[in-house]
């Protein structure tokens, strides 16, 4: 009898909008951060699921590479971003998390809503990165006296 028959079978058949969970295309995709973004106080006040759905943002950025001599420069298009609820709840992220995660980071400056999508599942919202972060400050805790 082999190690796996003693397994219990697990069943992935949950419905998704979309569809997406039967597609398990994996993205190879690097996210490159900048020191200066990781050591803003935006980026500071970020919890760990709002940190994973800007991740995944940047990581569903499209680029291309101009090559100009041995010099290369990567030119990233910040916009037209989409990530679904459904994207989120294969990541592990409820819909409520999602929302205030996009929510956190819309207010942050860290995406902005270029569109926002229907209640019916057919219009996604679509979002742009945006370097609004940089530009954040932190409001006044108040002074220990």
């Amino acid at each position: 009898m082999s190690t796996w028959a003693c397994l219990p079978r697990i069943n992935n058949t949950r419905s998704v909008p979309g569809d997406v969970m039967n597609k398990k295309k994996k993205s190879r995709r690097y996210v490159q951060l900048d020191y200066d973004l990781m050591d803003s106080v935006a980026f500071k006040e970020l919890s760990a699921h709002q940190i994973r759905v800007l991740l995944k943002f940047m990581q569903k950025r499209k680029w291309s590479t101009l090559k100009k001599g041995r010099d290369k420069k990567t030119i990233y298009d910040d916009g037209g971003l989409v990530l679904t609820y459904g994207e989120a709840e294969i990541m592990g992220i409820k819909k409520s998390s999602f929302h205030k995660a996009v929510k956190k980071l819309v207010e942050l400056g860290f995406i902005d809503v270029e569109h926002y999508g229907g209640w019916l599942g057919r219009d996604y919202s679509r979002y742009a990165i945006s370097n609004r972060w940089k530009y954040y400050v932190a409001p006044d805790i108040g002074v220990l006296a």
